[in-house]
């Protein structure tokens, strides 16, 4: 069975007028938690419905456990991206930094593209959420770019560094020095 194109019917819970959303983004939060039964949060979500409108019409088990499912299958989503960042991101050295950020920066913003494009519904909370990923990976972006000449600087270093013993070791000319810094170390002379 292939997976549904387009938004699809609208649920009993997207049908939900504005001023619900809070409470469907505490019963998201409340499945999060997986401390309680669906079933308790679903009966704990209807009085709270009731509470809020009484002419709300109550929401079925049976669409509550469809709702519960799709945040089920985000969460999992988003925690095996999270499982794969951390396994790429441990194995990089500190010379990979910025191609392991630009790498990590594509799956969040292709996980953030996933999650507006297949129907889920965003609630503030996670609107929230994902500007603070982007805006993390932003950041990091640049911390990476500023690590990365840290590094290339210290790199140049010690090479200018250990360049000139070996010159005065061999005795190499001044014009053999700038030869090996600009041809074979790509260096400034």
């Amino acid at each position: 069975m292939s997976k549904r194109k387009g938004r699809g019917r609208l649920s009993s819970i997207d049908l939900l007028p504005p001023e619900a959303s809070e409470l469907v983004g505490w019963a998201a939060r409340e499945l999060a938690q997986n401390n309680r039964t669906q079933k308790d949060i679903c009966h704990e979500f209807n009085q709270k419905l009731k509470e809020l409108d009484p002419d709300i019409e109550e929401i079925s088990a049976s669409a509550f456990n469809r709702h519960a499912l799709s945040l089920a299958e985000a969460q999992r989503r988003m925690k095996e991206m999270q499982s794969v960042v951390r396994s790429l991101s441990d194995r990089m050295s500190p010379g990979d930094i910025d191609e392991s950020t630009i790498m990590i920066s594509e799956l969040v913003k292709s996980l953030v593209n996933e999650i507006l494009t297949n129907g889920s519904k965003l609630e503030p909370k996670g609107a929230m959420e994902l500007a603070r990923a982007i805006h993390a990976v932003t950041q990091s972006q640049a911390i990476s770019a500023r690590r990365r000449k840290e590094i290339e600087t210290e790199l140049e270093k010690k090479t200018d560094e250990a360049l000139n013993k070996v010159a005065k070791v061999a005795g190499l000319s001044a014009d053999m020095v700038a030869k090996l810094r600009g041809d074979v170390l790509g260096l400034r002379t």
